[in-house]
């Protein structure tokens, strides 16, 4: 009943609100409606479900000509509570006409602004404490505490110091150093690096057999060389204790046209300047470890001589001015060699163009560095394009016509060992005075009629006649090699020193192991002293390929499985065991085993080559646990043994001396062991010259030319043996098509031709046959 008293005496004052105009009289009663109608809400809010359907009462003002309205139809039907209360059913009262009391009349306007007020809920007050809006029985929500965080622990740097030095260019600069002396590294945002940990690396160098180049070489040579070796040994362009140290260096950094285009000139040039920088070191350990001749990368300008990203190399006159500079004062030869598609020879005239913009970048590098005569640049005479006098016309004419003078001066040919033998390009050589290096290893895979004994005076007076020192070239074929292909590759390191090589020579090793190589053949013939601390031991496993395609032969191998698809003549074999013998370990496969077990395995093997007992974890684990070591290594003559570099290199040796005596006799040039029918195209030499992409360096150039002609297929022979896999890499490695031909001229006898091997189809040499015009 106070809610209904407190709501009534609102409606009076606000029927006297709107009659009164006075400004202050209506903020009064605006505030005291303002609160009775929250009073009211809050108690329509709470009152019962029987108490709002009693009856229903009419607001209309007496003196307001106004319908009457229903409060109950107006206002929206309450919430449903969870449970349910049964109600009475009461019918609607009416109003009374007479004017009763509990009936007040308002406007419809201020009616339905009273019902939606009362039913929203109340806007929440500020909360204070004299608030008479806020509910004592409202409960307050305790706020949460954060919870505290541990205070960070700040890192106390070590103290730092500056140090001013000079550089091997001349230039000072600053370098931030630790308390002990070290370097100190930070990153972009300056921020300091973590200190890395010194691995104290200790190589253990094997012993090297021991030669004298006084007693080496044929009996003629042994005046000359009573004095010992008094020339020079060089490597080629990378040296590989500076490369791998850190910060690395080297003369080498290149990038792709893509990385041109996205990076701008400017960062090309950059890196050229870097790679003229870092010349300097790699003279001064030179140097220090006695080595007096390298050659240069032709990789240092990056694109300088491209046609369309092609730039001048004068922007870093300073930097090669001081490189040249300090390689004149210490007595050092430098020389370069362009790369295999510098040809003069091509029948493509922009290969020609590119050639020449080649020999033009090199030869400028080389003056800019003020470099003398002994600074050559070496070129291949390239691929023959079907014709070889043609070939030998166009490097005539290119020479002459197209090469500038200080070009002509440093250049010089080198014979290849497809193309081109000593020889075959001496003749040129002697008309254009053009010298020729000599390289003795390409020699061995392509001969010349005669000797290096009698070519090397001839050769030797051109250079004399420039006035320049002569220049050789020596590798060895890796171990294990059988074929043209793979006798291509060179070695590691070298073992010898060729038996006609003068002893006033200027050699340059071409090898892997570029530095170690020379310090190697240091050790072998003590020809200079040698830093231990500048060797490095060379690499275990050695292989008949590099790079990525490496085959391990001699290297760690563990038992495999019998292959799959055994010939009947093979299974009966092995039904035929002799029961009395005792039975032969199995050989698990390495697939079956872990990995532990595995490089346990590994392991012992490898110590057991090297004559050391293996005592690292698993040392307990036997053959009779289950892993079941590799058998020892075969020896010379039996199955699987692989030759060594020394050995593969006697065999060319025997091979060349062949081809000689053939040449010598008048016969066409042919592989080794063929018949007199069965010589080689000129540009089948060729078919293995490939560059990285796959494609033949030195026909490269050449466009296929379709022919109307139908392909001629040799007749093979009837019945005749077929060739094992071994003896079928020997017929590839000969070039020749009729392989079973030639492998039999070789003297194989027929048992090893068919004796527990797999049957090889040898496929005739010819184009896709061809459909019949009466099937088309």
């Amino acid at each position: 009943m106070l809610g209904c008293r407190h709501f009534f005496a609102s409606t009076r004052l606000l029927s006297h609100s709107y009659r009164n105009q006075a400004l202050g009289h209506s903020q009064f009663f605006a505030i005291e409606s303002s609160r009775s109608i929250h009073i009211l809400s809050s108690t329509m809010v709470r009152r019962s479900a029987r108490a709002s359907a009693s009856s229903a009462i009419s607001y209309a003002e007496p003196d307001l000509d106004a319908p009457t309205v229903d409060v109950a139809e107006l206002a929206p039907p309450p919430k449903r509570s969870r449970k349910a209360v049964k109600q009475p059913s009461a019918r609607p009262a009416v109003p009374d006409p007479t004017g009763d009391a509990t009936t007040r009349v308002i406007s419809r306007k201020v009616a339905q602004k009273i019902v939606k007020q009362a039913a929203s809920p109340p806007p929440t007050p500020p909360r204070s404490e004299s608030s008479d809006l806020s509910s004592a029985s409202e409960d307050t929500k305790p706020v949460k505490k954060k919870r505290a965080k541990a205070a960070k622990k700040e890192k106390v740097e070590t103290p730092t110091h500056f140090e001013t030095r000079v550089n091997v260019h001349g230039e000072e600069y600053q370098i931030e150093l630790d308390e002990d002396g070290d370097p100190v590294r930070r990153d972009k945002n300056g921020r300091r690096l973590a200190k890395r940990k010194k691995k104290d690396i200790v190589y253990e160098i094997p012993d090297v057999p021991e030669r004298d180049f006084r007693l080496e070489g044929p009996p003629e040579k042994r005046q000359e060389r009573s004095g010992g070796f008094k020339g020079e040994l060089g490597y080629a362009c990378l040296n590989t204790v500076l490369r791998w140290q850190d910060p690395a260096v080297f003369s080498s950094r290149t990038a792709r046209i893509k990385t041109m285009d996205e990076q701008g000139p400017e960062y090309i040039k950059e890196l050229g300047r870097l790679n003229c920088r870092d010349m300097i070191p790699m003279i001064l350990w030179n140097e220090e470890n006695n080595i007096k001749f390298m050659r240069l990368s032709s990789e240092v300008f990056p694109f300088a001589s491209h046609e369309k990203y092609g730039y001048s190399i004068k922007y870093a006159e300073k930097e090669l001015r001081a490189a040249g500079d300090l390689a004149n004062k210490l007595g050092h030869r430098l020389t370069m060699h362009p790369g295999q598609f510098t040809q003069l020879g091509s029948n493509r005239p922009e290969v020609i163009e590119s050639s020449i913009r080649d020999l033009t970048s090199h030869c400028e590098m080389l003056d800019l560095m003020g470099m003398g005569k002994d600074s050559v640049m070496i070129i291949h005479g390239g691929g023959t394009f079907g014709d070889r006098q043609a070939t030998l016309d166009r490097m005539r004419e290119t020479y002459t016509t197209r090469l500038s003078q200080n070009i002509k001066d440093r250049l010089v040919l080198e014979n290849d060992e497809m193309s081109w033998s000593a020889e075959e390009l001496l003749p040129l050589c002697k008309e254009l005075d053009i010298p020729m290096v000599f390289d003795f290893h390409h020699d061995l895979l392509r001969p010349s009629a005669r000797p290096p004994s009698e070519l090397l005076p001839e050769i030797q007076a051109i250079w004399h006649k420039k006035g320049i020192r002569p220049k050789y070239h020596l590798s060895e074929p890796r171990p294990g090699s059988s074929n043209l292909r793979e006798r291509r590759a060179h070695s590691d390191r070298c073992g010898f020193l060729p038996p006609d090589l003068p002893a006033d020579a200027h050699l340059m090793i071409e090898a892997k192991d570029k530095e170690q190589a020379v310090l190697e053949l240091y050790r072998i013939y003590n020809l200079r002293p040698v830093k231990h601390e500048s060797l490095r031991p060379p690499a275990k496993d050695i292989g008949v390929k590099t790079s990525g395609r490496k085959s391990k032969l001699g290297g760690e191998r563990l038992p495999r499985e019998p292959r799959k698809g055994k010939n009947k003549q093979d299974a009966e074999e092995d039904e035929e065991v002799d029961e009395s013998q005792p039975a032969s370990p199995v050989k698990l496969n390495p697939k079956s085993l872990s990995i532990a077990e595995r490089a346990i395995a590994k392991s012992k093997e490898m110590a057991k080559r090297l004559g050391k007992v293996y005592t690292g974890p698993g040392a307990d684990v036997g053959e009779d646990e289950g892993i079941e070591l590799a058998p020892p290594e075969p020896k010379f003559g039996e199955e699987g043994y692989v030759k060594t570099s020394e050995e593969v290199l006697r065999d060319m040796l025997m091979e060349a001396d062949w081809v000689r005596a053939e040449l010598q006799a008048g016969r066409e040039r042919r592989p080794f062991g063929t018949e007199p029918g069965a010589a080689a195209d000129e540009d089948a030499d060729d078919a293995d010259n490939v560059d990285e992409d796959g494609v033949a360096a030195d026909d490269g150039d050449v466009k296929p030319k379709k022919s109307g002609k139908k392909a001629v297929k040799p007749k093979v022979e009837a019945k005749a043996p077929a060739l094992t896999a071994p003896q079928k890499k020997r017929a590839k490695a000969a070039m020749v098509d009729n392989g079973q031909k030639v492998v039999l001229a070789q003297g194989a006898p027929p048992q090893e031709l068919i004796a527990d091997h797999e049957t090889i189809p040898v496929q005739a040499a010819g184009g896709k046959r061809r459909r019949k015009k009466s099937d088309m």
